[in-house]
């Protein structure tokens, strides 16, 4: 039932028990019963927080040929991430919405907010790793402890490509313990 059809269906309850005799305790409890269906999320059905670590699985990258670096460049995700719970430190608002992941990709040498990660939606998320001209993004879906969805490699002249042109492959993080983080920068493959 979506919220209008909601706040409807209150105010024509209202309406019909404000006619009847003793009608204040019926309509309180006519309003409780009608919240019930608009309360947020229970604990149960809400996702475990992503913050921790992952082991990340690619699939065949689509458009491979149409990397703009080598593929062991700053467009490639690492074989294992952290994602943090620290926010970017940042004054720009933009930005501040940003949480530190980890590792940085020793490819790169420019300064920035990467690697970092943010949400979306109550259960997506996106993990970016850049040069602030090149990068890749992981976009996605909280299942449980495993993230799904897709890396996709991008630059900063995207800007009007087609999605079907921009390369990327299925991507799968299983939560893994943070002690079983490799101490050096491997790529998904």
């Amino acid at each position: 039932m979506t919220s209008r059809a909601l706040s409807v269906a209150v105010g024509r309850a209202a309406t019909v028990l404000s006619k009847m005799f003793n009608w204040r305790p019926t309509v309180a409890l006519a309003l409780e019963a009608f919240t019930g269906f608009t309360s947020p999320v229970s604990p149960e059905r809400q996702m475990p927080s992503p913050v921790g670590c992952y082991r990340l699985h690619l699939g065949p990258w689509s458009r491979l040929l149409l990397l703009a670096a080598h593929p062991d460049s700053a467009q490639m995700p690492p074989a294992a991430f952290q994602l943090d719970s620290a926010v970017v430190d940042s004054n720009d608002p933009n930005i501040r919405r940003l949480r530190h992941a980890a590792p940085k990709n020793p490819a790169v040498k420019a300064r920035g907010p990467w690697p970092s990660w943010y949400v979306t939606g109550l259960n997506t998320l996106h993990v970016i790793w850049s040069t602030g001209f090149i990068g890749v993004e992981l976009n996605l879906v909280q299942q449980g402890d495993t993230l799904r969805g897709v890396a996709k490699a991008f630059t900063d002249s995207d800007v009007g490509v087609p999605r079907f042109l921009v390369p990327s492959a299925t991507a799968t993080a299983v939560r893994i313990p943070c002690g079983q983080m490799p101490t050096i920068w491997t790529y998904a493959r």
